[in-house]
């Protein structure tokens, strides 16, 4: 899980610099000097942590439905920080899939608080992919 959280932390850094080179000039600069070089480093630490996750679900470490939620938790925000049309509506349907996955667990070990958390996570989820096809469907928004 530690693993998992410091991808999940840099990944969240990505996708906060990326949301807010819009309004900032210096910061959007810097990101379109350094994007690919960034986006390298990204999804290379990405693929680099579903690998030691996939490495520990096959050592029998980790079961599938933990190994699916945290590389899905991954791949959910990567889309989401690279915050594109088509990224971002897969990055919700990751996440909506996750949570599914997530609560599917707390329930099976009896957290019925984080399950419900989760279902709650879901359905946020769903909002964050209508929004997404209502910007597509009308830009102005």
């Amino acid at each position: 899980m530690i693993v998992y959280d410091v991808a999940l932390f840099f990944l969240m850094i990505y996708g906060y610099l990326v949301s807010h080179s819009v309004k900032n000039i210096h910061l959007n600069e810097i990101l379109k000097k350094w994007n690919v070089p960034f986006k390298v480093v990204v999804v290379s630490l990405t693929i680099m942590v579903c690998s030691f996750l996939l490495k520990k679900a096959i050592t029998a470490d980790l079961v599938v439905e933990q190994f699916l939620s945290a590389v899905g938790g991954l791949v959910g925000t990567l889309m989401l920080a690279f915050n594109k049309s088509l990224t971002n509506r897969i990055g919700w349907v990751t996440y909506f899939f996750t949570h599914l996955v997530v609560t599917y667990l707390m329930i099976k070990t009896n957290s019925p608080f984080i399950a419900i958390c989760q279902v709650l996570s879901a359905i946020v989820s769903i909002f964050g992919f209508r929004r997404e096809l209502q910007i597509k469907a009308h830009p102005s928004l």
